[in-house]
């Protein structure tokens, strides 16, 4: 509480742009252990980023700083975001710039096939040469907006995304179980059985 009250206090922030880059996480790393935790959960993001983007819309542009590659840069940013015109069919790319010593190394447009009806978002990615891409076996297939790591060995042929799925407590999963007095479980198995079916119909 002590810091909140602390930045109450602070001086107001007169250099504010919405442009620029406002949100910066940084983490000390005192020793291995805590390196391998940071090391994780930047793999994690890595393998979830571009999903994560499409499903957080405010999100245009993430960059990603790895100081143990000398400072290599990853940049995200959001970009052309079109209808396929067959129905809620549409197709999102993310820009990927890789760059080291301020000179770009590497460019790549991700394309992100996705169906979404305002409450299910049915995800498949495919590159330049209109060839789908297999998911990674570290991939979630379940998302309510962000990962639900643990959910990697669902069995579906797309990422489902719903922000309405009922997760359990440690948002590693969503209840599917037969129980007709778990008004959650009855909810998700409704979300995936329309998952199915508008998998059937593209």
């Amino acid at each position: 509480m002590s810091e909140l009250d602390r930045v109450d206090e602070s001086q107001e922030i007169l250099d504010f742009s919405k442009e620029a880059y406002n949100t910066v996480f940084t983490y000390p790393l005192r020793d291995e252990y805590h390196y391998r935790i940071a090391k994780t959960g930047f793999d994690d993001l890595r393998e979830t980023i571009l999903y994560v983007m499409l499903f957080s819309t405010p999100l245009k542009e993430i960059e990603l700083i790895s100081h143990e590659n000398g400072g290599k840069r990853v940049c995200y940013s959001r970009g052309e975001d079109n209808s396929t015109g067959s129905g809620n069919l549409r197709i999102l790319v993310i820009n990927e710039r890789e760059s080291a010593d301020d000179s770009i190394t590497n460019e790549t447009k991700n394309h992100i096939l996705y169906y979404s009806d305002g409450v299910l978002t049915l995800v498949a990615g495919f590159g330049d040469d209109r060839r789908f891409k297999v998911f990674s076996d570290k991939l979630p297939r379940i998302f309510a907006d962000f990962p639900l790591i643990g959910a990697e060995a669902f069995p579906f042929p797309v990422i489902i995304n719903s922000r309405t799925f009922k997760v359990n407590e440690p948002r590693s999963g969503i209840t599917l179980v037969d129980n007709e007095n778990s008004p959650d479980a009855i909810y998700n198995k409704r979300l995936i059985t329309s998952a199915v079916a508008i998998c059937e119909i593209y």
